[in-house]
């Protein structure tokens, strides 16, 4: 029988197999025996040289874990199984590497969260998705530094009032000011939402590494959403977005002349009866105030830009009367439909 890696094997006289392995195996559990209040287990099933063997006891030794396996009886149902060969103990390997760099990393994220606290929300998520990592307890801890430098503040403070040092710098204490808020909404968020939240400063540090990142398309974006907080797009085709683009502009096309509008009802469903008369209402609005202000001006101090602007306020007011008017019956452009018509060019 081939034992793998660092394994050792040996069989008893009574043809028990002891099988000693520097780690434990994730999954073999050995046979549990009857009791008066409850029946007899089987231990894992262990495929191994294409036959099943059943293991039937543990012993933890220096250093080492033996396992005892005996020749599986058909009296027993199989409820748990595993393999003992290359392909089973290199993948055994990989998860154990896994677990050995996924401790190293949830260690040296709490141990730096003094600095992995203050980066952006998901990449605090990130982070703890790939070591296991409490997120909202890498804010909480990257808020302490903030609160010692707002107590040493203080302590200056009042050292200054009672005279025995000078006051410390105006700029510091705001800064020290701005920490405290920033610690106590982060670290209260974190603790009540159980959420992570960034700095700005962490924000910005990062903003600064994704920008000179080479692999940038690997990385997160700095304003980047957390998992499952994120807005879902829906891709939509060109013929879709062309006709929201001109849901969007229809309110504008009411200024267009009236050829050009009856091309559009053509083409599209465009009705000038759904906001036209919001439109011109709104434009006779600002026209009649307009024109009271250029009167006013006149009055004041008679000017010939005030004279160009009571005449164009004045026009603007008389043509959106006249076109209120005749809403019911047809289109009715404006003269503003020359500012209007570059954007009506590819729906025309």
């Amino acid at each position: 029988m081939r034992p793998y890696g660092s394994d050792r094997v040996r069989v008893r006289d009574d043809a028990t197999i002891v099988l000693t392995c520097r780690l434990p195996k994730e999954g073999w559990t050995p046979r549990v025996a009857k009791t008066l209040t409850h029946s007899e287990h089987p231990g894992t099933a262990i495929l191994w040289d294409e036959q099943y063997y059943e293991v039937v006891d543990l012993e933890v030794v220096a250093n080492a874990v033996e396992y005892t396996l005996a020749p599986w009886s058909e009296s027993h149902t199989m409820r748990v199984s595993d393999a003992y060969d290359a392909k089973s103990e290199a993948r055994r390997a990989a998860d154990r590497a896994d677990v050995a760099r996924r401790v190293k990393g949830r260690r040296a994220a709490t141990f730096f969260a003094v600095i992995t606290g203050h980066l952006p929300a998901a990449i605090q998520d990130q982070i703890a998705h790939e070591t296991g990592t409490n997120p909202p307890l890498l804010t909480i801890l990257s808020a302490i530094p903030e609160l010692v430098l707002l107590t040493y503040c203080a302590l200056r403070i009042a050292a200054a009032k009672m005279g025995d040092g000078p006051w410390p710098p105006a700029w510091f204490i705001l800064l020290c000011i701005y920490f405290f808020f920033d610690a106590a909404i982060r670290a209260g968020f974190a603790f009540l939402h159980g959420k992570a939240v960034g700095s700005i400063f962490g924000i910005i540090g990062y903003a600064i590494y994704y920008a000179l990142t080479p692999n940038r398309a690997k990385r997160i974006a700095p304003l980047a959403a957390p998992r499952g907080e994120g807005t879902f797009k829906v891709e939509v085709s060109s013929d879709v977005k062309l006709i929201d683009s001109m849901k969007v502009r229809e309110p504008f096309f009411t200024l267009l002349p009236a050829p050009e509008q009856v091309r559009l009802a053509e083409k599209w469903d465009y009705d000038h009866r759904r906001n036209a008369a919001t439109i011109a209402w709104g434009i006779l609005i600002f026209a009649i105030i307009g024109t009271v202000t250029s009167f006013r001006t006149l009055n004041l101090a008679p000017r010939l830009s005030a004279v160009l602007s009571l005449i164009s306020a004045g026009y603007l007011a008389v043509e959106q009367i006249v076109r209120l008017t005749q809403f019911g019956e047809r289109p009715v452009g404006s003269v503003l439909g020359v500012l209007v018509r570059p954007f009506a060019r590819k729906f025309l």
